[in-house]
């Protein structure tokens, strides 16, 4: 009987948020048009070798000795598009020695 004529205290309601002005609203137009700043250029050539790509290429070149072809014949893809060219003969000794020693169903797809 006593708690029929409380009422219950909850959350005021806020306001409406007052609408921006044109300006403001134009302002954020214009920023959102400009165009980005140009991407900085690189100072790396074409063709250089860094010290992860060499890192890279040395600690995947025992990978090659693998008995699994999927894993050579990754490995040989990996360093038939970033090892420097005087390194190929060996990548193509290894898909070699694959080849000859994989299963039938491996060389189908070496």
């Amino acid at each position: 009987a006593g708690g029929a004529g409380k009422k219950a205290k909850g959350k005021k309601k806020s306001a409406p948020k007052k609408a921006e002005g044109k300006k403001e609203v134009a302002k954020k137009k214009e920023e959102k048009k400009k165009a980005p700043p140009p991407p900085k250029k690189s100072t790396h050539k074409v063709g250089a070798v860094t010290e992860d790509h060499v890192l890279l290429l040395k600690c995947s070149r025992p990978l090659l000795q693998s008995r699994n072809s999927a894993v050579v014949l990754a490995v040989a893809s990996m360093h038939f598009y970033l090892a420097p060219y005087a390194e190929l003969p060996k990548v193509a000794a290894a898909l070699v020695f694959a080849l000859r020693t994989s299963h039938p169903a491996a060389q189908e797809v070496m």
